[in-house]
């Protein structure tokens, strides 16, 4: 029941560390194991990926990894997921924090935007149109923090990405407007190693 959800939410973040970690784990194995229920429970783990305590949002993010990884043919799940990543990183386009996001925060620290940002890195290298969704964001922002983060929050996920890819071949061959400075920063990280023909 939406009851029996909410108190399973609230054990998460009242529990105390490993207590509450090993809640998150749980929530992301009844969503693999149990077909019933499952778009719900990825709910659940979804809001808890922008959760303040650093730790519960690591161990849900690990946890919808994981779960994107396996049901990458579930349009409903992936779905789901990526119009959470797009409900995320649009916090970052307001000039300061939204009460949504925060109730005291009146200006942008590293922590908030990371917050917003942590599911679309996580999910990106299995999904290189989530880089679409972070370019429309950098442009869309008036927050130079928030663009300087996102520029230093790719570095590792990109590295993951395929030169062959063909999102972001895409990406890559029509630059989005605004975005010229972080798509050249991909493509030096991308291409620090080799250059692979269809980049030429």
């Amino acid at each position: 029941t939406e009851d029996t959800f909410g108190l399973l939410i609230q054990f998460c973040v009242d529990g105390e560390g490993e207590s509450s970690e090993a809640l998150v784990s749980t929530l992301g194995k009844l969503a693999i194991q149990r077909l019933v229920n499952r778009k719900k429970l990825v709910e659940l783990l979804l809001q808890l990926s922008t959760h303040y305590i650093r730790q519960i949002r690591i161990r849900a993010l690990d946890q919808i990894v994981t779960i994107y990884e396996q049901f990458q043919s579930d349009e409903n799940i992936v779905d789901h997921i990526l119009t959470h990543i797009v409900k995320s990183l649009e916090f970052l386009i307001f000039e300061e924090p939204p009460q949504a996001l925060s109730e005291i925060a009146s200006d942008w620290t590293e922590d908030l935007i990371e917050r917003c940002l942590d599911l679309s890195v996580a999910v990106l290298p299995f999904n290189a149109d989530v880089l679409m969704n972070l370019c429309d964001i950098f442009n869309r922002t008036p927050s130079i923090t928030v663009k300087r983060v996102i520029s230093r929050a790719i570095d590792a996920p990109v590295r993951r990405l395929s030169q062959t890819n063909p999102s972001f071949l895409t990406l890559v061959k029509n630059i989005p407007e605004g975005c010229e400075s972080l798509i050249t920063r991909v493509l030096h990280i991308v291409t620090e190693k080799r250059v692979e023909q269809e980049l030429i």
